[in-house]
């Protein structure tokens, strides 16, 4: 069989995986998303402990964070001042899909055995989670900062990224501003196919020291 053989069937399921997982989350991913929030908190409080987190909840098509930033911001002269700001912010609910939807479409039209392809999607519910809290947590805390740094005077800057020129007023962290752009500009998409090559690779890593022998 030669590679456009190979290739069209392939394209065939994974078109048919894509419109049935799709679906699927249209219908229920609100339940994806309410099981994973409360971790997407915890990471959240753990990486940016001056946040009081207030509630992190699903509502219709939004996720929506509610939070107090407690803060110390530098002045020109004397002490600095302690900052106590409650900041809501919000994402759109898609944004937790994207990675499931392309991880499990991938693996549903991918060509492997039954058996193999069962221990896969059970592998994919950890990898997911992962690939997730590395997402979601950091993109809401960007949404905090940028929203904290909209009322500071002259805090739009200017910052590079794969040759595009970004305007950014998040004043806490580059790497913040630099990941938040990388997700949103394919970076989730590229977790997602790195998140299959981690559910599939055993099994090729297992069946190759078999074809040696």
């Amino acid at each position: 069989m030669n590679y456009n053989q190979r290739l069209k069937p392939f394209v065939l399921r994974l078109a048919l995986a894509a419109l049935g997982v799709s679906l699927a989350f249209f219908a229920a991913g609100s339940l994806y998303a309410r099981a994973l929030l409360p971790l997407c908190s915890a990471v959240l409080a753990a990486v940016q402990p001056q946040y009081e987190i207030q509630s992190l909840r699903l509502t219709g098509s939004a996720i929506h964070l509610v939070t107090v930033v407690h803060r110390q911001v530098a002045k020109e002269r004397g002490a600095p001042l302690r900052m106590k700001r409650m900041v809501p912010v919000s994402l759109y609910a898609s944004s937790i899909y994207v990675q499931p939807i392309v991880l499990l479409s991938l693996l549903a039209a991918w060509p492997l055995a039954w058996r193999k392809k069962m221990k896969a999607l059970l592998l994919a519910v950890p990898v997911l989670v992962a690939i997730s809290l590395v997402d979601i947590p950091f993109v809401l805390a960007w949404e905090v900062e940028d929203a904290i740094a909209a009322d500071l005077p002259g805090s739009i800057k200017t910052l590079s990224f794969a040759g595009m020129e970004i305007q950014t007023r998040v004043q806490e962290s580059q790497a913040l501003t630099y990941w938040n752009v990388f997700l949103q500009t394919g970076g989730r998409q590229f977790l997602a196919i790195l998140g299959l090559l981690l559910c599939i690779g055993p099994f090729y890593l297992a069946d190759e020291p078999r074809q040696n022998h």
